[in-house]
């Protein structure tokens, strides 16, 4: 049995992200670069989330015509609760869902005003098996192209759910990002910059809210996008407004009207939300150091609230088209590039309504630079008796690389090829984005050192380019030795995922000592000290991150584990209960408490504790591994083989799982379920995948060939097995695979009893 794992939990999520697509800027009008070295908390902008915002209904008192026209607009149905007289989807014949590359099954119901999401297998039987279900709590997107769904967790964390509604095509769908094998089911965490271009501001605390922050959510959320996201907080507008001394000139000066603002700053308050160079990983934007996700405020400078990156020309990228490329597609038009900055959002769009016939009005929009005599296939279909809309050729409808149920307006105003090519269907992509990245605005770029720092906490998030990014990183921190958490965070994550836990420690302390009172920061510096063997350091740091968020479940479980192999069973089983009952979907608390149930000998409270975290979690390999060894243990071999078969077949590349799987059919006393060959080559995949580096892998090797009549080769394997054992610290395992060895060296294989 596999010692408990680490909860990742929250703590190694990306951070310094940009969002699910990125978000805005802010600093100082027309800063020149961005503020980056000023301590954490410390910003030459405002640090408040909501303060200073009215209630959006305020608005319509003055704006009655403008409010309601607006009410129309897909950004005022961006976020929206669910209810019966909002629904738009098919949650009665076709709402079953059966999702091939994972083997799941998704039904989506309505039950009076509530509207859940179900996962389930279909066992050999026909049964169901493993369902699990969420409610959704909140809807993201207009649904006039498709609609997906949010879970908020009793402590305030947000999830996606698995399947989308697609408005297009009237069908139920995997959600982006989840039709594939390995997808995120019912835990795809939803942070702060996911909300950031579907909704106002949330009511979250003043200076809650830095890139670092975990995402904690109200259980009231603003619904939709709001007049003052574009306009800036609109309770002293209204106020002066309200008031009979108050003069023409104070209460316009109160509110920001983009027209008014410079061609560039018009184009920052929409580019905050409609320009994510790519939706393929975290690296694409970083808020700039010191900032606060919710900071940016129209009429300030992009560039000093966001930076922005890209996959570098030439590496098959160039002509990409995703859902959010509205101003990163337009960019690269022509007609943009040419207009000396007179082409903006604003001169095409009028963000107030949607025009009753949005080709003729768009091309109208054409006609005030161009001529129709000026196009060529216009002239042609004139002589034949009448031309078409400007945008059905120029600005087409295309079929987005992301969300490849969607067709969306490609904004690079030009030449494209023909409409069969761009509505083809397409795949939707199998892994992330893994290269060079470059910055993607010149203005963006900082100056002198600080283009490495920024540059290399790119690259090393999600480890997009993670061989080039880490040493850039290291040599920008050591010779700046900024005074903001943000690096020294990116970096020591980055030396975990290669195993510095020395330098991870010391990188992640020095964030911690920025931002002390930071959960996800401590979280991850306890993770580092439980790697680095410092056990009592860690579990220091995971209780100082419970002070600064209580609900933080999976700190209690990491907790938990560092207990267990201390051998503090009691404090263990404590401190997992504490957590499942912050989260009672901790599949890993369920399975870690299972596991330590089963050394205690309490296996059917161990079984029943195993086989919760494998119905929240199906690919919770570790629960397959104990659940084995819990009903071996208690006499049932062939239900043990059947889990164990059930998790290789949902975790098919783990090794504990493969071992186990092995050992059992090769020691079982049942002579009916033995099989030499089959745990062999189980067996050898797991040595394979561990690089001859795990005991147990070994150990369950030298049973099969034991088994299989190869004794001599099993001794050799054993003595293998017990050597890594002893340098690793396993002394019961080094043990048993002494006394094992023992039988094999007498040409016997061994039989568990």
């Amino acid at each position: 049995m596999r010692a408990a794992p680490l909860s990742r939990g929250l703590a190694l999520a990306a951070l310094l992200l940009s969002g699910c697509s990125g978000s805005g800027k802010a600093g100082g009008e027309g800063a020149a670069a961005p503020p980056s070295l000023l301590p954490a908390g410390r910003s030459p902008a405002r640090r408040v989330v909501t303060e200073g915002y009215a209630d959006p209904a305020v608005c319509g008192g003055c704006h009655r015509t403008i409010a309601e026209s607006y009410s129309q607009v897909a950004m005022s149905r961006s976020f929206s609760l669910p209810a019966i007289d909002n629904v738009i989807e098919d949650y009665s014949r076709k709402n079953r869902l059966e999702h091939d590359a994972s083997g799941f099954t998704y039904e989506m119901r309505q039950d009076g005003g509530r509207f859940f999401q179900k996962r389930f297998e279909v066992d050999a039987s026909g049964r169901k098996d493993k369902s699990f279900e969420r409610e959704v709590t909140f809807i993201i997107g207009s649904g006039r192209h498709a609609r997906s769904y949010l879970n908020r967790g009793p402590g305030g964390e947000m999830t996606m759910l698995p399947v989308t509604w697609y408005t297009q095509e009237k069908k139920w769908g995997m959600s982006p990002g989840f039709d594939r094998r390995d997808h995120f089911d019912f835990f795809r965490p939803v942070n702060y910059f996911c909300i950031f271009c579907h909704t106002g501001y949330p009511a979250v605390p003043a200076d809650s809210d830095p890139a670092t922050a975990l995402s904690v959510f109200p259980a009231t959320m603003p619904t939709g996008i709001d007049c003052q996201r574009c306009h800036g907080p609109g309770a002293r507008h209204a106020a002066l407004a309200g008031r009979s001394d108050s003069s023409f000139q104070e209460v316009r000066a109160a509110i920001v009207n983009p027209r008014r603002l410079p061609p560039e700053r018009q184009m920052d308050v929409c580019m905050q939300c409609h320009l994510e160079t790519t939706s393929d990983g975290n690296w694409s934007a970083l808020i700039v150091f010191g900032r606060g996700v919710f900071s940016f405020r129209p009429g300030e400078d992009l560039s000093g609230y966001r930076i922005h990156f890209d996959e570098a020309p030439g590496t098959g990228h160039d002509d990409k088209f995703e859902i959010a490329h509205q101003a990163y597609r337009l960019r690269q038009a022509r007609c943009f590039r040419e207009s000396a900055g007179r082409l903006t959002c604003l001169t095409c769009h009028d963000p107030h309504r949607r025009p009753e016939d949005p080709k003729a009005f768009f091309s109208s929009k054409c006609l005030g630079c161009h001529k129709p005599d000026d196009c060529g296939p216009t002239r042609l279909a004139a002589a034949r008796g009448g031309a078409g809309p400007c945008v059905v050729c120029h600005m087409p409808q295309r079929r987005t690389d992301d969300v490849v149920h969607v067709t969306m307006t490609d904004h690079r105003i030009g030449v494209h090829p023909s409409p069969d090519l761009l509505l083809a269907p397409k795949a939707e992509a199998q892994g992330p984005y893994r290269g060079a990245i470059v910055y993607y605005r010149p203005e963006e770029t900082p100056k002198g050192p600080e283009k490495d720092l920024y540059l290399g906490i790119a690259n090393v998030l999600d480890g997009v380019n993670l061989p080039g990014g880490g040493p850039m990183l290291m040599k920008a921190v050591a010779s700046l030795r900024p005074r903001a958490p943000e690096p020294y965070l990116a970096l020591g994550i980055a030396l975990m995922s290669r195993h510095r836990f020395k330098e991870a420690i010391q990188s992640l302390g020095e964030a911690a000592r920025l931002d002390p009172r930071n959960p996800r920061i401590l979280m991850t510096l306890g993770n580092a000290l439980a790697a680095g063997g410092q056990l009592e350091g860690a579990l220091r740091r995971y209780d100082e991150a419970l002070v600064a968020w209580p609900a933080y479940s999976e700190a209690e479980t990491n907790a938990g584990n560092l207990l267990f192999q201390s051998g503090r069973i009691d404090e263990a089983l404590g401190r997992y209960d504490r957590a499942i009952a912050l989260r009672p979907d901790n599949a890993e608390a369920y399975s870690n408490r299972g596991a330590v149930l089963v050394s205690l000998g309490r296996l059917d409270e161990a079984i029943e504790a195993l086989r919760e975290a494998l119905r929240i979690d199906p690919r919770h390999a570790e629960g397959y591994e104990n659940l084995g060894v819990a009903l071996e243990r208690s006499g049932r071999s062939d239900e043990a083989l059947r889990v164990l078969r059930d998790g290789h077949r949902e975790a098919p590349k783990d090794a504990g799982v493969l071992a186990r799987l092995a050992f059992i059919l090769a020691t079982t006393a049942r002579a009916s379920l033995r099989n030499g060959r089959e745990a062999t080559n189980l067996a050898e995949e797991a040595v394979r995948l561990t690089g001859r580096q795990d005991a147990r892998s070994l150990d369950a090797l030298a049973a099969a060939l034991a088994e299989s009549g190869d004794p001599a080769r099993a001794v050799g394997v054993a003595d293998e097995a017990e050597r890594l054992a002893s340098t690793s610290g396993q002394a019961d395992l080094q043990a048993a695979i002494r006394e094992r060895r023992q039988i094999y060296a007498r040409g016997a294989p061994y039989r568990e009893k």
